[in-house]
């Protein structure tokens, strides 16, 4: 897996960074996406992909999917909004990280809107038919006398997102910071199932949706000035989201993040640091100056 690799240029040599972390990721972002250093960036993502992924389906189950890490700025409490406005079932997977202010979001803003939390209810359907799912949201429908309920499922292994992703209607992703690459709109692709992500959130440009999603082919993108009226215009996506071919939706993946897509763009990115670095020598050996020279260039 690797998830994501940007490229900078800084003064004396290139580097390449694997950033594991979200925090020390935004806060690299921060420090060096300036004009003055940045050449570029090359974000590639690779995902495992179990043979399950290649059987796409049209029938769904009738829900709408959430995974990540919890905090405000992934906008799981955003999930349950819009959820709720469209009146469908929503299946929630992620985790605190046992960090203190995560734990705190989620306590204040997930919690007290979950129908049911069964950590068990992924795992209790790997290898079992896909209507299974729908059967035990409207048990828990039936149960509560609701449609729009929230099962909490906890983290998520890669076989239980298979069945979390495969069956959802689309997955939200109401995000509220510049997302270096969302490895999640990528794995929801690859189970065929469209996006409903948040492109800009008042002043915040959402970073890397722009250059996943492809609009009207792999799910929907979603400006909004304030909260309100982006909540609005994603339960607005939702309704249109059957207009979206989950076919397509695969097929686009497999043109733009599949591991031989993947392989190529490495391949490019060892060429242009290689080109980088001989420009970078050549240039060097040409400007460089000797103190008792006149001060004109010469080549050593």
């Amino acid at each position: 897996m690797i998830c994501p690799v940007p490229i900078w240029r800084f003064t004396k040599a290139t580097v390449i960074l694997l950033l594991p972390s979200p925090n020390r990721r935004q806060s690299i972002f921060a420090r060096y996406t300036t004009q003055d250093y940045c050449l570029g960036s090359l974000i590639m993502g690779l995902i495992p992909l179990p043979s399950t992924t290649k059987r796409i389906h049209k029938d769904t189950q009738g829900y709408l999917a959430h995974i990540g890490r919890f905090g405000e700025d992934k906008g799981a409490h955003r999930s349950i909004e819009i959820a709720r406005r469209s009146g469908m079932p929503l299946i929630i997977a992620g985790t605190t990280n046992n960090h203190a202010g995560h734990e705190e979001y989620f306590a204040a803003h997930v919690q007290p809107h979950i129908t049911v939390t069964d950590k068990e209810f992924l795992s209790n359907l790997v290898g079992r038919s896909r209507g299974e799912v729908a059967k035990e949201i409207a048990k828990i429908q039936c149960a509560h006398n609701k449609k729009a309920v929230v099962i909490f499922v906890g983290e998520a292994n890669e076989n239980e997102k298979q069945i979390l992703y495969g069956g959802a209607e689309a997955t939200l992703f109401p995000i509220s910071w510049s997302e270096p690459f969302g490895r999640v709109l990528i794995e929801s692709m690859a189970a065929g199932t469209p996006v409903i992500a948040y492109r800009k959130l008042g002043q915040i440009d959402t970073g890397s949706v722009k250059e996943i999603v492809d609009e009207g082919i792999t799910g929907y993108m979603v400006d909004g000035v304030n909260e309100e009226s982006a909540i609005a215009a994603a339960v607005e996506a939702v309704g249109r989201i059957k207009d979206i071919d989950r076919f397509g939706v695969r097929q686009r993946f497999d043109e733009k993040w599949s591991s031989e897509r993947n392989a190529i763009r490495l391949d490019e990115l060892y060429q242009r640091c290689m080109d980088m670095r001989l420009e970078l020598y050549t240039h060097a050996q040409f400007t460089h100056r000797d103190d008792r020279d006149s001060g004109i260039p010469t080549r050593t």
